[in-house]
């Protein structure tokens, strides 16, 4: 019986190879793609990252591993480039793969005995063993007296400051690339020139800064946290801290969160910090003054939202008692005379609807913005909730409310020794004192008393937000900060730290929000900067004049004047 064969050139045929061939393609073009996304996710963290300069890449292939260093203001070393020698193997000159291997691995117990063993035994001429060893390592290398074995000049990286700047300065690979941070932003200036490049960071204020909220976390029993000092007038970044952080050294060790730069990228409800802004709204755009009141007596209905007062005081308030006091109630009403169209251009001049653009380090958030905007959004926004920005985009909005109301770019990067000229008016000279002298009652006889220093004119604003979980604000998941600025006569520094979700303890009576957790984080700070920059305290003369001629102030005493007399009448009644 004859069997059929098929013909290899049947056209059913031609077509089925055809249509494997076209899916080995499909499937190679998928599994490259998958690749390619793996790796975006396990390096870069889901971050946005700038792409690399083309420039970086034809400069990489002569680049012999030198960056050039990378020193704070003061000239201290952030980054540096040390020589180091690396092993490497000529397999063709190795004469017992299996006894070397042994040996190495002894030596160096990361490595992997059977891998290298298999290695020389290709008779490679060039094979890696490990890459920038000590001089104790290279000399015990040299002792085992091995043939086929070579060294090779390399530079590595190194960070003195190490944990410490880890999220401003980022790191590089073994290629000396820089991966992340300032490093990956500098590729092309440090690795063509030899010239160093000075930052705005102050390495002792850094530490500072640092040891004040490692401590605030520690004794809250807190996640994490952040913390940002920057000059007021011109936008450099003085000290910039992220905690958890890690070991530039070893960026492969830390897991994601301690790699994480929160004060950057991470975008956070802000809280009652965020009634700075509403406040400056009404005072610029809602024609409101400060000695205005409003009813605060009841909570605000709108469907089935009620908005109530954390320190409900229940009372008719001017607008420094509604400041000082925090009442969500009057920073709701201030904001209803501004008007939903307003509100939402003045945070889009403050920087608070899109991502920042040219910044120094590539890793910055994009804020969590409500679309569509609806009045209900602007409610909730005048007293820091549905709208989530980073701790950058706030201080830079800070700094323009206290400066006399010019719009500043934050910047890590010293570009030029003289401050920038400041063009862009966002709020007028006098809203601007305004707001200098509500912050700095908020700090004499509001809620930020713990922040004070004395001899400094410190203003600020406590926040304590509560954290959405699944859809619901969470009571006892809290993100606890402290807005800050001096000398509130002319304000220079602004402050901020964040504490994620801290943990009452005895000493703050079982309270976790804002004025006794962040408060006195940055009185540390002020107290130790001041220091370390020689800031001399103002007299009391000095002090005196700016406190007793404050219009604030002056509103203040009138309307308790007003309350005395009326509770007169009542008991003479």
């Amino acid at each position: 019986m004859l069997k059929l064969r098929k013909s290899k050139t049947d056209p059913v045929n031609r077509a089925k190879g055809r249509l494997k061939f076209a899916l080995g393609c499909f499937l190679l073009f998928f599994l490259a793609i998958g690749f390619r996304l793996a790796d975006l996710t396990l390096i870069n963290m889901g971050q946005e990252m700038p792409a690399l300069d083309p420039a970086v890449a034809e400069i990489n292939e002569d680049f012999d591993g030198f960056r050039a260093p990378i020193l704070d203001q003061k000239g201290k070393p952030l980054a540096l480039s040390l020589p180091l020698k690396s092993l490497y193997a000529d397999a063709k000159y190795i004469r017992q793969s299996a006894q070397t291997a042994e040996k190495l691995s002894a030596l160096f117990p990361t490595l992997d005995s059977k891998k290298l063993q298999k290695e020389f035994a290709s008779k490679k001429r060039f094979i890696w063993v490990k890459r920038h060893l000590t001089p104790d390592e290279q000399y015990h290398v040299n002792r085992l007296g091995l043939p086929g074995l070579y060294f090779k000049d390399e530079y590595r990286r190194f960070y003195p400051q190490k944990n410490a700047t880890a999220h401003i300065m980022g790191y590089t690979g073994f290629d000396n690339l820089g991966l992340a941070g300032i490093e990956r932003r500098l590729n092309e200036s440090v690795m063509t020139s030899k010239e160093p490049v000075s930052l705005t960071l102050d390495k002792d204020i850094q530490h500072a800064t640092r040891h004040a909220l490692k401590s605030a976390i520690d004794n809250f029993e807190a996640k994490a946290g952040a913390a940002i000092v920057m000059n007021a007038k011109t936008g450099a970044l003085v000290s910039m801290v992220s905690l958890p952080d890690f070991d530039p050294h070893n960026p492969g060790n830390a897991n994601t969160k301690s790699r994480f730069n929160r004060a950057t990228l991470g975008v956070f409800e802000m809280g009652s910090t965020f009634k700075l802004f509403s406040a400056a709204a009404a005072l610029e755009h809602g024609n409101i003054h400060l000695d205005d009141t409003f009813d605060c007596r009841k909570p605000l209905r709108f469907g089935r939202f009620e908005i109530n007062d954390y320190h409900a005081q229940k009372r008719i308030m001017n607008v420094p008692e509604i400041f000082m006091h925090s009442s969500n109630i009057g920073h709701v009403l201030m904001t209803e005379k501004v008007g939903t169209d307003k509100i939402k251009t003045f945070f889009n001049e403050l920087g608070f609807l899109a991502r920042p653009q040219d910044f120094d380090l590539g890793e910055v958030g994009r804020p969590l913005v409500p679309n569509p905007w609806r009045e209900i959004n602007t409610v909730t926004a005048s007293y820091g909730h549905g709208i989530a920005i980073s701790p950058l985009q706030l201080v830079s909005a800070a700094a323009t409310m206290v400066n006399g109301g010019y719009k500043i770019k934050p910047h890590l990067i010293v570009k030029d020794a003289k401050a920038p000229h400041l063009k862009q008016r966002i709020i007028s000279e006098k809203t601007s004192r305004d707001l200098r002298e509500l912050l700095r009652l908020t700090v004499l006889e509001g809620t930020g008393g713990k922040a004070d220093v004395p001899g400094y004119l410190v203003g600020g604003k406590t926040g304590t937000a509560e954290k959405n979980k699944g859809g619901q604000y969470s009571q006892k998941s809290l993100i606890s900060s402290f807005l800050g600025a001096f000398p509130m006569d002319d304000p220079e520094f602004i402050l901020y730290v964040m504490v994620d979700e801290p943990k009452g303890n005895q000493s703050s009576y079982g309270y976790a929000t804002g004025g006794w957790v962040a408060a006195p984080a940055v009185q540390t700070i002020i107290q130790r900067m001041t220091s370390l920059l020689g800031i001399p305290p103002k007299t009391n003369r000095q002090i005196t004049h700016f406190d007793s001629n404050m219009a604030a102030a002056a509103v203040l005493k009138k309307q308790a004047a007003v309350s005395d007399s009326r509770r007169q009448k009542v008991a003479s009644h």
